[in-house]
């Protein structure tokens, strides 16, 4: 069985921060915006300029079984070079609790100017019985992605 992050979930965990309080208040700069899928993209840049506190998406990624899944994608502390910004990861093994694991493998790529972010991630998960038997092999493919101030 796969588990994917509900859509719902996904966007809440995307926008709703901690009660406001004057210590807790985030800094920098936040961009939001939508990928082509029509999925939730933010970034926040730090009040410094010199790094990207995080970047938080959701991707629709298509699957060998027919059946598409949603789920989140998130890279933290990523540093700025001449307004650009990458990481990678993966596998990383998920457990999810049912005997059944998924590897997955995520990537970002992308540009911060004063009036954007244009960017590029990817997303991928391969799901595997307890027997370690490959269940499904999902993909988002390469999203190219903006989010505006």
């Amino acid at each position: 069985m796969r588990r994917g992050i509900p859509l719902g979930a996904a966007l809440a965990a995307i926008l709703l921060t901690a009660a406001p309080t004057e210590a807790a208040a985030p800094t920098g700069v936040f961009y939001g915006g939508e990928t082509p899928q029509q999925r939730p993209a933010v970034v926040q840049v730090a009040k410094s300029g010199k790094s990207v506190t995080k970047v938080v998406l959701a991707l629709t990624l298509k699957c060998t079984s027919g059946d598409p899944i949603v789920n989140r994608d998130r890279f933290d502390r990523l540093k700025l070079t001449a307004g650009r910004f990458e990481d990678n990861y993966g596998p990383t093994t998920i457990d999810n609790g049912d005997g059944t694991t998924t590897d997955y493998r995520g990537s970002v790529t992308g540009k911060v100017t004063k009036g954007k972010v244009t960017a590029t991630s990817r997303l991928s998960g391969d799901f595997y019985d307890a027997t370690g038997k490959l269940l499904d092999s999902c993909d988002s493919g390469k999203v190219n992605w903006t989010a505006k101030p």
